[in-house]
């Protein structure tokens, strides 16, 4: 090797220990040791990004899991909430049909509602032979026919229009006694007349007029005062 060639390997060398030195490497053997260092501690951070991708789906999945029992509870909670509410209802309703453990009311309770085919039977059933001949006639004088028809078959009209007709004081059943009349009878309040009143008050020929009160229809009227047999005048 000539000493050109020397020369210009010398050099180089130098020129590469310069850079190392510019780097902070006091020479090639310590910038060798760095790099073996620095390519350790990626392998270990290599190796705990790895580590922490598979924790993270580990993690992923039991997150996943529990979810779905926390849906699962829920649903079995609601599923036994019905269960107990419908347990519930029967409960109450053994207690309001057992005669012996009637149900227990507040004192700002209402008093329970029958059904009304229960009371529909009720009226019926205390009806006398007059009144059902009556309720038939008021029946006929219903213009309307499907209002005839639903008065007939529909439960709740049919104890609407009974119940009223039951209960008008127009409607008189035959005396077996006489009864006491009191000195002072306070006046009624006006309320809105039913199908029953109207009807009744059609069948008797009875108008209201001007005053509200009721006044005979077609009939004649009579006076108080003293009539003069026309063959003296």
């Amino acid at each position: 090797m000539s000493d050109g060639t020397n020369g210009e390997a010398a050099s180089k060398l130098q020129s590469i220990l310069t850079a190392i030195k510019n780097e902070g490497f006091a020479d090639i053997g310590a910038m060798v040791s760095k790099l073996h260092d620095t390519a350790a501690e990626l392998g270990r951070a290599e190796t705990a990004r790895d580590n922490f991708a598979t924790a993270n789906v580990e993690a992923s999945k039991i997150i996943g899991n529990k979810g779905t029992e926390h849906g699962e509870l829920l649903k079995q909670l609601e599923e036994v909430k019905g269960e107990r509410d419908a347990l519930q209802l029967k409960l109450d309703a053994n207690e309001t049909k057992d005669p012996a453990n009637p149900p227990t009311l507040k004192p700002n309770d209402p008093p329970p509602t029958k059904p009304v085919a229960e009371q529909l039977a009720e009226v019926e059933a205390g009806m006398s032979d007059e009144q059902w001949k009556l309720a038939g006639t008021l029946l006929k004088m219903v213009e309307d026919k499907d209002e005839a028809i639903a008065l007939n078959e529909d439960p709740t009209k049919r104890l609407k229009f009974l119940s009223d007709l039951a209960s008008n004081k127009q409607v008189k059943e035959k005396p077996t006694a006489f009864t006491r009349k009191s000195a002072s009878s306070e006046p009624q309040s006006k309320k809105d007349e039913s199908l029953v009143e109207q009807l009744l008050n059609q069948m008797n020929g009875v108008a209201h007029g001007p005053s509200g009160r009721a006044v005979a229809m077609g009939g004649q009227s009579h006076s108080t005062q003293p009539q003069t047999d026309p063959r003296l005048r």
